[in-house]
């Protein structure tokens, strides 16, 4: 089973975070997509981290890929600057493969009978 984030919004529209019960997991988000966003939102890091609770310095580190913060700290970051994290579930490839096959015979299974055409009108 793998997952990805998306962080989506604009910082005016979404505020807000949501973690789900994945909170283990490392490498949420890396370290250009966090300065992205501050810039999209127009903070400074001095804002960012005074916002979040962390020295400017770690975040810093944290956008230049020198660190990689934990799940909760992104999502605080990322809380910060107004856009929303949400984590989505990638279904198994192998899995949608045979639910597809599945479908498709018993739509072959399915009676087919064709229907009348319909004359054109004069």
């Amino acid at each position: 089973m793998r997952f990805r984030n998306s962080i989506g919004g604009t910082p005016a529209s979404n505020r807000g975070a949501e973690v789900s019960e994945f909170a283990n997991m490392a490498n949420v988000i890396d370290g250009s997509t966090l300065r992205n966003l501050r810039l999209r939102a127009g903070r400074t890091q001095a804002e960012v981290a005074a916002a979040v609770g962390i020295p400017v310095t770690v975040l810093s580190a944290y956008e230049r890929g020198r660190r990689e913060p934990g799940v909760v700290i992104a999502t605080r970051i990322v809380d910060a600057l107004g856009f929303h994290l949400r984590f989505v579930r990638e279904p198994d490839p192998a899995l949608q493969a045979q639910r597809l096959a599945d479908v498709l015979r018993l739509a072959e299974a399915l009676p087919y009978t064709p229907r009348p055409l319909h004359r054109a009108r004069r």
